[in-house]
């Protein structure tokens, strides 16, 4: 039989407008993310069968705004656990629970955990963030393209379907950058990752010693960002999914997202003018051989 009973399972159901084997509109990768991290927790636990999450998507915003990153998310992840017709049977036929505690007592039919929505984004995940981190880099088809020891700054910033409230200024980022070259006495290299356009970044990209980088798709991206040894990010989950996979020291403009970090003494929240921390200074100068703020 394709489908057997009295089995539980655990579907990552990603947001979307209609899934048809490709997602149309919904979610984007970042967040995604967070739906597959938790389904994952709750199979590793229990000892449940994953069923693999519609990862492909099909959204106009990017075609409409010109974006080089369609998002499309097609070939990330290896194919994992149930997959296929089998799938979609048990999709169709299969009792569906929000929760562990919503099983019935006689188990019919097969039993199916649907994981969605965002939850409290990281807060949960944070215990098993190894975990999260060795299935994604094990599933993954994908590469970053710097190395943990390049201590390479990375930076984010999200524009493309950000609003100009939601987007820190500019010269947030520029002021960000212009105390780490201070600080690291213009020894630091920075690698920008961006949806916007470059005429949009022309400020920053002028500045001595940042590159604009992309990595082929949005996946590399955040793996690349989670190598760099600190990371200025954007009030965005794709910022926070690469601090936290790399739990490296970070600084955003703000946090919707919430903790990130094991060690939450590493993450900040600057406003424009606001200067690094003590413990972050002596970080950067260690990473490029300068003797520590006393």
């Amino acid at each position: 039989m394709l489908v057997r009973k009295g089995i539980i399972y655990v579907f990552p159901k990603f947001d979307s407008f209609l899934d048809i084997g490709i997602r149309i509109g919904g979610f984007g990768l970042a967040n995604c993310l967070f739906v597959i991290s938790r389904a994952l927790i709750i199979a590793n636990e229990h000892n449940y069968i994953l069923i693999n999450p519609t990862w492909q998507r099909i959204g106009l915003g990017q075609y409409i705004r010109g974006e080089k990153d369609k998002r499309t998310y097609f070939r990330l992840f290896r194919k994992v656990g149930v997959k296929g017709l089998k799938k979609y049977l048990l999709i169709y036929f299969g009792k569906k629970v929000d929760s562990i505690n919503q099983y019935c007592e006689k188990r019919i039919l097969p039993q199916i955990i649907v994981v969605k929505g965002l939850a409290d984004y990281f807060e949960s995940l944070l215990p098993y963030q190894s975990m999260i981190k060795q299935w994604i880099l094990n599933n993954a088809r994908t590469k970053s393209i710097i190395n943990e020891c390049d201590n390479y700054i990375g930076i984010h910033i999200r524009m493309g379907d950000y609003t100009q409230e939601r987007r820190a200024p500019i010269d947030w980022y520029i002021d960000k950058i212009l105390k780490i070259k201070y600080i690291t006495q213009d020894r630091s290299e920075f690698m920008l990752f961006s949806d916007g356009m470059d005429e949009e970044l022309e400020d920053i990209l002028k500045i001595d010693r940042v590159h604009k980088c992309y990595a082929g798709n949005a996946l590399a991206d955040i793996l690349s960002l989670s190598n760099c040894c600190f990371i200025i990010g954007s009030d965005s989950t794709f910022s926070g999914w690469a601090a936290f996979l790399g739990q490296k020291p970070a600084v955003f403009p703000k946090m919707h997202f919430g903790r990130v970090l094991i060690n939450q003494e590493n993450e900040i929240v600057l406003n424009n003018e606001d200067d690094f921390p003590i413990n972050i200074k002596n970080y950067l100068k260690n990473k490029y051989n300068i003797e520590a703020v006393r």
